[in-house]
């Protein structure tokens, strides 16, 4: 006996958003703001400096861009040449991470300059958000956007946190393990 009940969802109000779409604006957001900020930093690293202490509502901060990721190709380097990176004075010293990120020597600092890992860091972070499930409605959309430009997200990607490289990473191998790599 075949019998069919009937639906107990309510349609959406809200018109669909299709994936390329909902993807291609998350990642078109997340770069354009990564060169709007680059280029200011280029142009007026005051300006920059006033304009990311406005966004995130704290003193001005005067450390260069992607700060993290600079310090952790340095101690990369120092313990690759000997040095204790979690012990010690000056640069070589109060290394935080985990000693797995110790033996990526191709992320020491002599291999790529701080400024342009940084960039391609937040580039690829912005390119991988394609990954993400798609929204099913614009304010889902909205969401989404508004999550990829949040104090938190722009925080990590102007400071260079690893967390963003292991959000890369998370998100790529879930999507190569579930097939719904897009194309």
């Amino acid at each position: 006996m075949n019998t069919t009940e009937p639906s107990t969802t309510r349609p959406s109000t809200h018109p669909a958003v299709t994936g390329a779409t909902a993807r291609n604006a998350l990642t078109l957001v997340g770069l354009a703001g990564l060169a709007l900020f680059s280029v200011l930093y280029l142009a007026s690293p005051a300006g920059y400096f006033k304009l990311i202490a406005l966004f995130f509502y704290f003193d001005q901060p005067r450390d260069p861009p992607f700060q993290d990721l600079t310090a952790v190709m340095t101690s990369i380097e120092c313990w690759q040449k000997g040095y204790a990176a979690y012990w010690g004075t000056g640069t070589c010293g109060g290394f935080i991470y985990s000693p797995l990120w110790l033996r990526m020597g191709f992320m020491a600092k002599g291999a790529l300059p701080g400024g342009v890992a940084g960039l391609l860091l937040g580039a690829l972070f912005f390119l991988s958000l394609r990954l993400l499930p798609t929204p099913r409605s614009r304010p889902g959309l909205a969401l989404m956007l508004l999550a990829t430009v949040s104090s938190t997200c722009v925080f990590a990607v102007e400071r260079g946190n690893l967390d963003v490289l292991l959000f890369v990473m998370c998100l790529a191998g879930a999507a190569l393990l579930s097939g719904a790599w897009p194309r």
